[in-house]
Order: C-alpha cells, then sequence, then structure tokens
C-alpha cells in the first residue's frame, strides 16, 4: 500500500494496538469536505460567531485590540525571515543552529501569545467546520491492518474513542504528513 504508515501505539489499558496510517486521496478530500459543510451548516445554526464576527466580538470585549494584532503580526514577520535565512542555506551550521533555536523559542512565545485567540477561534463556524473535516479525514486514513478498511466505521465510533493514546498518535502523525508540523502535544512539546 503506497503512501502509508503503520503506527504502533497503546490503548488507555496499556494494550498494543497497530493501526495503518495512509495519505489521504481525492475521495477522503471530498468526503471530508461533506463533514466540513455540515458541521459548518450546524454551527451556524447553533448560533456559533463567524470568524470575523468573533474577530469584531474579541475587540468589542478587549480580547483583542490593535497592539495585540501589531504583537502577532511582529511574531509572524519574526518567524517567517528566520525560516526564510534557514531554507536560503549558505551559512554555517552553527548558524543553522543558533537561528534554529531562536525560532523554536519564537513559535514557543508565538503559541502562548495566541492560546486565547486560538482557543475561542475554535468555537467559531469555521473552527467547528476544519476540526470536523480533519476528524473525518483522520477516520477515513486510519485503517485496520488487516482489512484495509477504516479502522472506524462512523465519525461517532471515532468520537467514542478520541481520547486513546494511539488514537491521538495518528492524529498527530496524519497532520505531520498532510501539514508537515506536528500537532501540539505534550510528547511533541517535549520533542523540541
Amino acid at each position: 500500500m503506497g503512501n502509508s504508515k503503520t503506527i504502533e501505539g497503546v490503548d488507555n489499558s496499556g494494550n498494543a494496538v497497530k493501526v495503518v496510517l495512509k495519505t489521504p486521496g481525492p475521495q477522503e478530500y471530498r468526503d471530508s469536505q461533506i463533514e466540513y459543510n455540515k458541521a459548518f451548516r450546524k454551527a451556524l445554526d447553533s448560533g456559533a460567531l463567524l470568524r470575523q464576527k468573533l474577530t469584531d466580538y474579541m475587540t468589542d470585549q478587549g480580547i483583542w485590540n490593535e497592539a495585540k494584532q501589531a504583537e502577532n503580526d511582529r511574531f509572524v514577520d519574526e518567524i517567517n525571515a528566520k525560516e526564510q535565512i534557514i531554507n536560503s542555506g549558505g551559512i554555517k551550521l552553527s548558524e543553522a543552529r543558533e537561528i534554529a533555536l531562536q525560532l523554536r523559542g519564537l513559535r514557543y512565545e508565538f503559541r502562548e501569545f495566541i492560546a486565547e485567540k486560538n482557543s475561542l477561534d475554535q468555537n467559531s463556524v469555521e473552527g467547528q467546520a476544519d476540526n470536523a473535516r480533519f476528524s473525518e479525514l483522520v477516520r477515513l486514513c486510519m485503517l485496520n491492518p488487516k482489512t484495509k478498511k477504516p479502522y472506524f466505521q462512523t465519525q461517532k465510533d471515532y468520537d467514542a474513542s478520541g481520547d486513546q493514546p494511539w488514537v491521538a498518535q495518528a492524529s498527530s502523525e496524519l497532520a505531520s504528513m498532510i501539514y508537515g508540523c506536528l500537532l501540539y502535544t505534550s510528547d511533541a512539546a517535549d520533542d523540541m
């Protein structure tokens, strides 16, 4: 099976669990978009705010302001500049290492800085829909090694097992496969 990876983890009882995680293809993306659309409509109907309205709300409540936006922009610019230096090459390994360490520190500070905004964003219509899309991608791409079919037959089955360490590990691995990053978990933080 091309573009797949075997994940070995443990459940909450310490039992070994093995799954195959495949790279999503066009069908998985289409199916996950359907989940996005359903979650978007449900969140909108429930009264959740759109991201733009959420930003306005945060501004009205004093949670976000021009100074915080300027600080946000400074972090983004600084991170992008350091990434560009590393990616362009042509520097000593010792310099690249120092910049990489600075970059790690900046990313940590930035995560801390935007934590409150991000936690509110997850409750926006788009945030809820994005989460539903990603959960469906994980469900569709997490395969039983014996049957090569999705490990969880429904999203409800997947949600019921979401607290299992191996499920979180597979989710993080899929994020890495798709986005080239690791989801922020305590394990990922320890690796930094």
